[in-house]
């Protein structure tokens, strides 16, 4: 296990210092805290992660200096100097700003590998990594705080509501802050949770996801009325193609792995299914009820995911066949991240022009 240089601390202590300060903001100065929030939560995280990893990393300081340009250009824009925003607008910047700043640390994290397709695995599978660790961090971080409570109560020290939000305000953005600092330094860490987890929850999630869709036939008319349906299926497709990148990476052509891959086969043919109709009832509700920001955003999204599963199922096939190898499925897999990340600029910073 490796701690680091104290200068690394030192970095990392003012990385969590600012990220919470950036939370901090519009209760000092007064703003209206879910207008801020909306526009600003992934400032939150991404610069002080992308600041941590060129540090510890020793990045080359050019691609810093870019991405940090960049996140400066995109906070300018969102926060005033751009159009003014529709509330629909507003709550789409919200969902796809955070997933374009987690693109930009990315890039600062590929450098200039970024074109190599293991190299965007390594990425994604960090990510995996980062939200394993940061449970466990969270979690330890949450008995610590409540045991501080109970203790200070028991001596008549009164926790108040300030002292709280302050706790929840720096200690947020510090658990994936320290989560990735202690990868970066011991990158073997938590390497076999993540496909240990997929692993076992494949089964599971197909089983549930089959008795999903056969009530979804059943009351296919949810999907034309209910866009909370659509919302959670879109979920659902982040969770299955999380499955199959972290269970893919440990597979080989034995008889157990074979299993696994007809497993994960099925799990992308029904979730490709079940996508199938969500995609059918955003088309209907374009024609019935229009055109809004929300129903064209989901709909393109809902095409690139739908697109881009249709050619993991397809590679999961050919390796199940053998007539692939399973850096097919791994090439399916990160060979589509730019068109996600595409999508999200398009939304960020076209779809205010628009509407």
């Amino acid at each position: 296990m490796t701690w680091g240089h104290p200068k690394h601390w030192i970095v990392l202590l003012l990385c969590i210092s600012m990220a919470g300060l950036v939370i901090k903001l519009p209760m000092l100065w007064g703003w209206h805290i879910d207008t801020y929030l909306q526009k600003n939560i992934g400032l939150a995280l991404f610069p002080w992660l992308a600041i941590l990893f060129a540090a510890l990393k020793k990045t080359a300081i050019k691609h810093l200096i870019g991405a940090l340009l960049t996140f400066l250009g995109a906070t300018v824009f969102i926060n005033g100097f751009g159009p003014i925003m529709s509330d629909d607008v507003l709550f789409l910047i919200a969902i796809h700003l955070p997933i374009f700043y987690w693109v930009l640390y990315g890039l600062i994290y590929l450098g200039p590998n970024w074109r190599m397709y293991q190299e965007r695995l390594n990425f994604l599978r960090h990510n995996g990594d980062l939200l394993v660790l940061s449970a466990v961090l969270g979690m330890a971080g949450l008995i610590t705080m409540l045991m501080t409570f109970a203790l200070y109560e028991l001596i008549g020290i009164k926790v108040t509501e300030a002292h709280v939000t302050n706790i929840i305000t720096w200690g947020a953005p510090a658990v994936p802050l320290t989560a990735t600092f202690l990868l970066i330094l011991n990158p073997k860490l938590v390497k076999q949770i993540s496909p240990l987890v997929a692993k076992i929850f494949t089964p599971l999630v197909l089983f549930v996801l089959s008795t999903f869709t056969l009530g979804l036939f059943l009351t296919q008319q949810a999907t034309y009325q209910d866009r909370q349906v659509l919302l959670v299926l879109n979920g659902v497709l982040i969770v299955v193609m999380a499955l199959i990148l972290f269970s893919i990476s440990t597979l080989n052509h034995s008889r157990t792995n074979r299993l696994q891959l007809g497993l994960l086969f099925f799990l992308s043919a029904i979730t490709l299914l079940d996508n199938t109709i969500a995609l059918s009832s955003v088309v209907w509700r374009l024609l019935e009820m229009g055109l809004t920001p929300n129903r064209i955003a989901v709909f393109g999204a809902n095409v690139l995911i739908w697109i881009h599963l249709f050619k993991v199922a397809l590679a999961l096939w050919q390796t199940f066949q053998k007539t692939e190898s399973k850096d097919k499925v791994e090439q399916a897999i990160a060979g589509y991240l730019p068109v996600y990340a595409l999508w999200c600029c398009v939304v960020c910073f076209v779809f205010p022009w628009l509407f």
